[in-house]
């Protein structure tokens, strides 16, 4: 969601941190798959999600504090800060999305034994 923004900006530094973002996201997203699909087969799909989940979060949040970092547009302090918000708000988010997925497949399974 925040690509649109840096469009807008139109500067260098737009198009560099539209392009670590982007990188971040690939990276993430194949990650992301892979993870599920291996935990899949060991665990509830709601359970392999929580766990693909917050482990991109890391995974995506630590390609962009590293950018942040290399190019000093902040501050150490600020690059951790903006961190940990952004790791627990996606932790937070992760679990929220597993819960629903687990009450779904829970309902589906009871509609499946009273049929």
């Amino acid at each position: 969601m925040s690509l649109p923004l840096y469009a807008t900006v139109g500067t260098a530094f737009s198009s560099q941190m539209t392009a670590m973002s982007l990188i971040s996201l690939l990276v993430s997203g194949c990650t992301s798959i892979y993870i599920t699909h291996t935990l899949n087969n060991k665990y509830s799909f709601p359970t392999s999600l929580l766990i693909s989940l917050i482990t991109v979060a890391m995974i995506d949040g630590l390609i962009m504090k590293s950018y942040f970092s290399a190019y000093g547009i902040f501050s150490v302090e600020k690059v951790n800060s903006i961190f940990n918000k952004e790791l627990l708000f996606k932790a937070c988010y992760a679990t929220g999305i597993s819960t629903i997925m687990y009450v779904i497949e829970g309902y589906k399974r009871r509609q499946n034994i009273s049929n």
